[in-house]
């Protein structure tokens, strides 16, 4: 689906479609069962890395501990501390789930998607297969383009776990890449219900609309992502762009593009959205390489 000046749903929303993570299975940590029941739930108290810091200089082969960390650091953008620490763990500790896991994680949060997927792959062959494996391992294969090997994992997932919310996005980002609207749109709505605070299927949903020509259910469903952070900055972009090239809603695209440019971004990003509240035309030619929408993964 074009716009009259050419810009493509793939500018626009591509970008958007994105994979649910879950944590990498239970790594039992003896002596701290609070903390490990408050991290497996998603919660992440402040002082964890400094309670499995003072943990690791009593035994720096505690492989939970340690593991633990490597997601924290991970999760955080501590690049540099999380690669220092796999690379030490690989050492003592290589091919142990642990290490596996945590290479997987660490992959994809760098967006190096085709080590990610045999490091992940790699995880689940030493797992139990829980759902949290085959859910993290099939995420990494759908973000390296490998949807056909994803689609058996996703499917073993979800019939163990018919109602995980994280599962189902992700099974309807497969049926998605494969422009199969029909099973995608009924697993992104169940995922929402699930999970009302559920963004990732909200994003896909939005992208879904757009690509069968449903622009204001795009809109719609893009205006509840807001309502549920207000500086999402890549649906502010694409929110300014439809408005302004889709909708003719001139007003309402200066008024993202302006919330979208206080949150700082790249330059062609910013260049393009200040053609918008200058109330021009946005599809002026673009740097080389350039895209309209190049948001971080979630």
């Amino acid at each position: 689906m074009k716009n009259e000046r050419g810009i493509s749903v793939w500018e626009i929303l591509a970008a958007m479609a994105v994979v649910s993570l879950l944590a990498a299975g239970l790594i039992f940590l003896k002596g701290q069962e609070d903390l490990v029941s408050a991290l497996e739930k998603g919660e992440r108290p402040s002082d964890a890395r400094e309670t499995l810091g003072e943990r690791l200089k009593k035994d720096p082969n505690d492989l939970a501990a340690q593991s633990w960390l490597l997601r924290l650091e991970i999760e955080e953008g501590d690049t540099l501390s999380a690669s220092r620490r796999l690379a030490m763990l690989e050492v003592k500790f290589k091919g142990s789930y642990e290490v596996e896991s945590g290479a997987c994680l660490f992959y994809m949060k760098n967006k190096n998607w085709s080590v990610a997927s045999n490091r992940c792959n790699k995880a689940l062959k030493v797992s139990r297969r829980t759902v949290e494996d085959l859910n993290l391992a099939a995420a990494s294969l759908l973000k390296a383009g490998k949807a056909k090997d994803a689609k058996p994992i996703l499917l073993e997932a979800q019939e163990k776990s018919p109602n995980n919310y994280k599962v189902l996005n992700n099974l309807g980002f497969y049926y998605l890449s494969r422009r199969d609207y029909d099973q995608a749109f009924p697993l992104f709505k169940k995922s929402i219900v699930l999970n009302p605070a559920e963004i990732d299927a909200r994003k896909n949903l939005a992208r879904a609309y757009f690509e069968t020509k449903r622009v204001d259910d795009c809109v719609k469903t893009l205006e509840e992502v807001l309502a549920l952070d207000k500086n999402d900055a890549e649906v502010l972009v694409n929110l300014a762009v439809i408005s302004a090239e889709y909708l003719r809603q001139n007003e309402k695209a200066r008024e993202y593009a302006t919330r979208a440019l206080a949150l700082g971004l790249p330059p062609e990003q910013a260049n393009r959205l200040l053609f918008i509240v200058a109330g021009k035309s946005v599809n002026v030619v673009p740097p080389p390489g350039s895209e309209l929408s190049t948001p971080p993964e979630r």
